[in-house]
């Protein structure tokens, strides 16, 4: 289920529990729920709830690729841990509000499904067909999909209520961040460039020696390698798997009981909004559903068509009726969220086994897939000991199912050749290429998408120092910057020294006097983090910061409060918008700890930190 609620089909409570996630919920650990390991393959454990590590590893992955992370960036930055925790959150909603009872009405489910394909029928598809395309998208079942979005929006019931309950922030607050946002201040800046700076001589040759010592790393040339990736060919490898008649049938033997269909229903079936024309329909039922509904209601968008289902399959509200019911039977009308259904039974599908020869080629495609597995394994440790063994790259080429790219003067920063290949892969390639020696090759590794590779090292251009004379002009000006960036530093400190203790006055200093707030553009070149140290200083400060051209001083000489009944009323709501949704967060962020907390809400590091973590070959 986990991605079922990523692909665009659901919404609601989960939307807001993953953006609190974002905020930093469970980065502080609140619940503990860290500490504790579960010791089997389900990744975390809540309550009833239990995450297996496929089902989570799935959803994580695509989650990530559309955000272009790789596991490993993502597992050492804490975002894996954070996406996790969003579906305890998640779960906990869930199970709190189905242990208190809330419970969603069938009009409340079919409001709810009617929001989600309101947009596929606006684009002209019918309440059908917007149906059954929200249930291909979400690669479930009728009964999980609504199942899904009744539970998503009893949790949203949930969080509705104590959105509610939370306490509102009082009119001072919201006016005094108002206040804060929008008070202006009196700031007399000074610049202090660097290239001002005057009175640098160029260095001695010793001087410059030195100096080129320190610096050196900046001027060596890069590495030069020409490698070939060499990547096992899966349409060759396939070409080569053959799959006999016999290998075929005797799979079919030994797993025939996976061939079994249970017993079915082939179903003519109609759905109406109202109950009146659904119990006409069942009524005046004559011939056949599909003209019966357009002699009821002048067309056919109610007949839903022909279609076969087991008992599972089906709506609990509608299954046992229809599979009670003989063949040619009217079944209904049955309220489901849906409407009001009427079907036809149009056959009674006892169960069978397919045949081999309808399945033949499905098993074929199985067991080809599984031989090009074990293929896979034989054929990289086949190409590691040929090439251990100094064997040719063209004599593998041309015996073995494996493409040759060759990538000459590759530098360690030279990934983006590999444009075909996704970030983490480019890093993985060229990282352990620049790993190993002259005519050497890297062990056997897989790709993101599971292809195995190997590269080979043809030879190394090793990176030089160049002579101090090639480089002496641009030497020399970087001495000479690097100067002048030193002795403006000191500079403007004496500066502020002496203004400090009232020894000089900022005004001598001819400043440029702006009266501005802190979401105006700053001068000089000022970033906003710089401008905050002016706007965080008390009345009379002087304070300094460097900009990437120098050095700013500012002297804070009056700072302005606007009046509380002056306070612009556009910015005074978005104040107060801001700090409720805080609140709103804080609250709950603290019930969810609790939710955690009274089900036992675990997570098994140990196999997160195996699947995700540096040692990690997934």
């Amino acid at each position: 289920m986990l991605q079922s609620m990523r692909n665009g089909v659901l919404s609601g409570v989960f939307l807001i529990i993953l953006f609190l996630g974002g905020l930093g919920l469970v980065l502080s650990d609140g619940g503990g729920f860290f500490r504790d390991g579960i010791g089997s393959t389900n990744i975390a454990t809540i309550g009833s709830n239990d995450i297996h590590i496929a089902e989570f590893d799935r959803s994580l992955r695509v989650a990530l690729r559309q955000q272009g992370v790789s596991t490993q960036d993502a597992f050492k930055a804490g975002l894996i841990h954070q996406f996790l925790a969003q579906e305890l959150n998640r779960a906990a909603l869930r199970q709190e509000a189905h242990d208190i009872g809330i419970e969603l009405s069938d009009k409340e489910l079919a409001s709810a499904i009617a929001q989600i394909i309101n947009p596929l029928m606006a684009s002209g598809m019918s309440k059908q067909d917007a149906f059954n395309r929200m249930l291909q998208v979400s690669n479930m079942s009728e009964k999980d999909f609504l199942q899904e979005i009744r539970e998503d929006k009893t949790s949203q019931i949930l969080f509705d209520v104590i959105s509610q309950a939370t306490p509102q922030p009082s009119e001072a607050l919201a006016e005094a961040l108002t206040q804060y946002q929008t008070h202006k201040r009196k700031i007399a800046f000074v610049n202090f460039p660097n290239n001002d700076v005057s009175g640098i001589k160029s260095p001695s040759d010793d001087e410059l020696a030195k100096y080129y010592e320190s610096v050196k790393s900046r001027y060596m040339t890069d590495e030069l390698r020409d490698l070939s990736l060499l990547v096992i060919d899966a349409q060759r490898l396939e070409d080569t798997v053959v799959i006999s008649d016999e290998q075929i049938k005797t799979f079919y033997d030994d797993n025939v009981s996976q061939f079994q269909n249970p017993e079915r229903r082939e179903l003519h079936q109609a759905i109406f909004e109202d109950e009146s024309s659904a119990k006409k329909a069942a009524e005046q039922f004559k011939g056949d559903l599909k003209s019966t509904v357009v002699n009821i209601t002048g067309n056919e968008d109610a007949f839903v068509g022909v279609q076969t289902f087991t008992q599972d399959e089906l709506l609990t509200e509608i299954a046992d009726d229809v599979f009670d019911a003989a063949n040619e039977d009217v079944v209904g009308p049955v309220k489901t969220a849906l409407g009001w259904h009427v079907f036809q039974v149009t056959a009674i599908l006892k169960p069978e086994v397919t045949a081999l020869e309808d399945v033949s080629d499905e098993i074929k495609s199985t067991l080809k897939q599984e031989q090009m597995a074990e293929d896979l394994y034989t054929l990289a440790d086949e190409m590691d000991e040929r090439l251990v063994e100094g064997e040719k790259i063209s004599v593998l080429v041309e015996q073995l199912p494996i493409k040759e790219i060759k990538l000459d003067n590759m530098t360690r920063y030279d990934g983006t050749r590999l444009s075909k290949l996704s970030e983490e892969d480019q890093n993985q390639v060229v990282e352990g290429a620049f790993a190993i020696y002259e005519g050497e090759n890297t062990p056997i590794e897989q790709l993101s998408d599971g292809r195995f590779f190997s590269v080979y090292v043809h030879s190394v251009t090793p990176s030089v120092l160049p002579d101090i004379n090639d480089v002496k002009t641009e030497l020399t000006n970087e001495w000479i910057k690097t100067k002048q960036q030193m002795k403006n530093f000191v500079d403007a400190n004496t500066a502020l020294t002496q203004i400090q203790s009232g020894d000089k006055d900022i005004l001598t200093l001819s400043p440029q006097i702006t009266i501005m707030s802190n979401s105006d553009e700053a001068p000089f070149g000022l970033t906003s983090h710089s401008l905050n140290t002016f706007f965080t200083a008390q009345k009379g400060d002087t304070k300094i910061v460097t900009t990437p051209n120098g050095i700013v001083m500012g002297q804070v000489q009056d700072i302005v409060i606007p009046d509380t009944d002056k306070l612009d009323a556009g910015k005074l709501a978005n104040a107060k918008d801001a700090l409720n949704a805080q609140a709103e967060q804080e609250m709950l962020s603290a019930y969810i700890n609790v939710l955690q907390t009274e089900r036992h809400a675990k997570v098994n590091e140990p196999l997160l930190t195996k699947f995700y973590g540096e040692q990690s070959q997934y």
